[in-house]
């Protein structure tokens, strides 16, 4: 097994949030004046909002019809505003028939 020092621990700190905030998610919000982004929870999304310190918040869409397992809708608002996603997941949510709980499996 191979050990990290402290010193590259932080230097790939530095290099993961330089690349999904200044290079990456913060850039492009900036860029394209976006507040909210919206979209699948799979794949690699999920580690790269969450490495950056981003705020995702998951709303149930429904249940494939094929497996029964249930899919959703992620949103992703600048870090520290909250306020703007639950804001908007609860608008979100009005729009959206009442949730169905899973049948028993």
């Amino acid at each position: 097994m191979h050990s990290l020092s402290a010193e590259q621990c932080e230097e790939y700190r530095k290099t993961i949030l330089n690349h999904t905030r200044d290079l990456g998610i913060e850039a492009a919000m900036r860029k394209y004046d976006i507040d909210v982004i919206m979209g699948a929870p799979t794949g690699r999304s999920a580690t790269i909002y969450d490495a950056g310190g981003y705020p995702v918040g998951t709303l149930p869409l429904g249940y494939a019809n094929f497996n029964g397992r249930a899919f959703g809708l992620s949103f992703v608002v600048p870090r520290g505003r909250e306020d703007l996603l639950v804001r908007v997941m609860g608008a979100w949510e009005k729009l959206l028939n009442p949730r169905k709980p899973p049948s028993r499996l």
